[in-house]
């Protein structure tokens, strides 16, 4: 029973490793699927997600290395079930959008993903009783792991079945010379502890400098063409929507683009964790006439926002060409200007809300 339990052991932890490299290429929708849950605001949730794939990716290599046999299986165990638990909830409470327990590649909705933990625990269940904490992998072994897994996202990506950017294929790059080297080190014959410590730690390191969260680093506002923008938002045909009156946050979004479907959904959550009106956002898109928004409200889960469209040509000229671009308008006034990354939860509740002291994004 050993050999098998040995090879199972290094498949879960093979498939622990590929779990979180899937939610790497996309951790920023994986950002907005935890911050949906409104158990933290944005900032956390940026920090939370970052710690989610990390404990996965540093459990895949313990398992893979077949260190601390006990802690390692009983600590990814205790982490199956909590997701389960999790998972439940959600169900519970009618939820079937994706998990994004692997990225946008398999996308489970809870009850699916439920089955695979539960597969998954049985599986730990057999290698905790009859894996050899003894066995050690050979170093080379180790080493060509992380590279067939990081290859095997590479290929998805260049089959188009999953998105990975260019900035993305150049950090898996990285990944791949990160994770190969730490397999060097763990197939060592010798056992040091700062060695596991530097395992540990490693992943951290470089999971936070290569995508940091976005409120880490001061965002410069987007370029706009703000005498435009307020001629748009004076447009009679806007008087309806009440856009000159009061604080409006305006999002000038594209149906096909992917960062606007995120900023919308990242407006979205924030209005709902922080009781903001819902007529305070208006949603703008190009065109003579409103498009087919059934697939982009399908994955915002907002269909209820104020739209509208305005010609192509007025679009362009007040984005610049670029979008998402959310505008923070006061009376009329455009205040600032931002993009997908730059607009945090807190700008959004000190502009609509600027006479409330406390808020829920503490």
């Amino acid at each position: 029973m050993k050999p098998v339990a040995n090879i199972l052991k290094a498949l879960v932890g093979g498939l622990f490793v590929f779990s979180a490299l899937c939610k790497f290429v996309a951790i920023e929708q994986f950002e907005i699927y935890v911050y949906s849950l409104r158990l933290l605001s944005f900032n956390l949730t940026a920090i939370a997600a970052r710690l989610v794939i990390v404990g996965e990716m540093v459990l895949g290599i313990a398992l893979l290395a077949n260190r601390y046999h006990r802690e390692t299986t009983g600590l990814t165990m205790l982490m199956l079930l909590a997701f389960t638990c999790m998972l439940a909830v959600l169900a519970l409470r009618g939820r079937t959008d994706s998990c994004h327990c692997f990225g946008e590649l398999l996308p489970f909705n809870p009850m699916q993903s439920m089955l695979k933990n539960a597969v998954l625990l049985l599986l730990l269940l057999f290698v905790r009783q009859f894996a050899s904490e003894e066995w050690q992998p050979r170093w080379w072994l180790l080493a060509v792991e992380p590279l067939l897994i990081v290859g095997l996202i590479v290929w998805f990506g260049l089959r188009g079945v999953l998105h990975v950017s260019v900035y993305n294929f150049h950090f898996l790059l990285a990944w791949a010379a990160i994770l190969a080297v730490l397999g060097v080190l763990l197939g060592l014959r010798y056992r040091r502890v700062w060695l596991d410590v530097l395992v540990g730690i490693t992943p951290l390191v470089a999971l936070f400098v290569m995508s940091a969260p976005d409120n880490w680093f001061k965002k410069n506002e987007v370029p706009v063409n703000q005498a435009m923008a307020e001629r748009m938002v004076a447009l009679p045909d806007w008087q309806n929507y009440h856009v000159s009156e009061g604080r409006k946050i305006v999002g000038m979004f594209s149906p096909r683009c992917n960062y606007c479907r995120m900023a919308a959904a990242k407006l979205s959550n924030i209005q709902r964790r922080n009781g903001l009106e819902e007529e305070n956002f208006v949603f703008v898109y190009p065109g003579e006439q409103l498009p087919d928004l059934s697939a982009f409200y399908g994955e915002t889960e907002r269909a209820d926002v104020v739209h509208t469209c305005i010609s192509v040509d007025t679009f362009m000229h007040i984005t610049y060409g670029q979008f998402p671009v959310l505008l923070l308008v006061d009376d009329g006034r455009l205040q600032t200007a931002y993009d997908y990354h730059s607009l945090s939860e807190r700008v959004v509740v000190d502009f609509l809300k600027p006479a409330v002291s406390e808020y829920t994004t503490e």
